[in-house]
């Protein structure tokens, strides 16, 4: 098929990837051999992870006092709503590099498909994606007209799922995203209509946003994110959580703030503080996806940050999502590096994790050794 062609061949198929590759410079991953068993790798699928369901003890704090521990029920995370799925293309477009720069600069990154009509995809589409069209197939591998013909990640969207599905049936190389419509209503400021024809322009249109933690309500960024007045609006942030010693709340009047000035440093006491920074979140947004709470029916959305949104930060999000969401801290390290992949607290904000696991669930869960951070 040429490359003014309307369909994608059933036969396409990926080149090769090299072993080895590295996606963040100064962490190395080893690349499966092809699409499809990428597709499959933890490290750079959009992958829809549902964490298993514990049954766990909970200590429930009375009046500064523990009292005994009772059974609960850890809160299910979605597993097949689009809202999801938005979620996770969200996360892989403002995803950065360890070195705060965003992945779509690089062109190997991603390639996104729009497969939609030329006319539609001219008038608005996903930053970075091709027209469906531009790409030309042999019985071999797949390329695009003007640039290398592999990629560690290959999602194609449309305005019809089952007609976007049927275009790579029986092929296992491509994820099949949700209908463009669903993204542009959540996330408009991540879609142009100006075309992407060299590295210049590319770098101009895209850059790093906060990663969502939970679709709509929580999220986690760095102090540049919580500085930036189009950050704050686009994604409609109304409180924060400011875990940093030299950067100011800057929206006083328009976000209610709740700060913390700790270094990120192994001896700081973040511990102490973890009822305080979750009980904000939930006044906020409630208990994450549990749908009986009322507080899920809000516009409200919280940004945690600290300077580099990695290791303070992450810790104040890791201890919402063990009390409010009763995860264990493994499950609430798989669920958050999945959302962010830079996400590392040091050591010693691990160590009292783990004893914040302790607290709330009256037994340690998991550990230490196995974290994924």
């Amino acid at each position: 098929m040429g490359s003014g062609g309307s369909r994608i061949n059933s036969t396409i198929t990926s080149k090769k990837f090299k072993n080895e590759k590295k996606l963040f410079s100064n962490r190395s991953v080893t690349y499966p051999t092809d699409l499809a068993t990428l597709k499959s790798s933890q490290h750079e699928t959009l992958h829809k992870k549902t964490l298993p369901r514990i049954q766990t003890e909970q200590i429930i704090s009375n009046g500064g006092h523990q009292s005994l521990p009772r059974k609960v029920k850890p809160v299910k995370t979605p597993s097949k709503d689009v809202e999801w799925s938005i979620s996770e293309l969200y996360n892989v477009l403002v995803a950065e590099t360890w070195e705060a720069e965003p992945q779509l600069h690089s062109e190997e990154y991603l390639m996104l498909v729009d497969c939609r009509s030329p006319e539609e995809y001219k008038h608005s589409h996903i930053v970075t994606a091709v027209h469906s069209s531009n790409l030309q197939t042999d019985s071999d591998n797949m390329t695009l007209t003007s640039q290398p013909s592999f990629h560690h990640m290959i999602v194609l969207y449309g305005n019809n799922r089952k007609k976007v599905a049927e275009l790579v049936r029986d092929q296992n190389n491509f994820t099949v995203n949700m209908i463009y419509e669903d993204f542009y209503s959540k996330f408009p400021f991540l879609c142009t209509n100006n075309l992407i024809n060299n590295q210049f322009q590319r770098k101009k249109l895209t850059k790093t946003w906060p990663s969502e933690v939970i679709p709509l309500k929580l999220y986690q960024g760095t102090a540049k994110h919580a500085l930036n007045e189009t950050v704050i609006k686009n994604l409609g942030i109304t409180h924060i959580v400011n875990i940093t010693s030299v950067h100011p709340n800057a929206f006083p009047d328009n976000i209610k703030y709740l700060r913390i000035q700790l270094d990120d440093v192994a001896s700081s006491d973040l511990l102490s503080w973890l009822p305080k920074t979750t009980a904000f979140i939930e006044s906020a947004i409630g208990k994450g996806f549990s749908q009986g709470d009322t507080k899920d029916k809000t516009n409200n959305k919280v940004l945690v940050h600290c300077n580099m949104g990695r290791s303070r930060s992450s810790t104040i999000v890791l201890g919402y999502l063990m009390r409010c969401l009763c995860w264990s801290l493994q499950d609430a390290c798989d669920w958050l590096k999945e959302c962010r992949q830079t996400v590392k607290p040091n050591d010693g904000f691990l160590n009292q994790l783990m004893l914040y696991e302790v607290e709330v669930f009256g037994k340690q869960l998991s550990d230490f050794n196995k974290l994924p951070l």
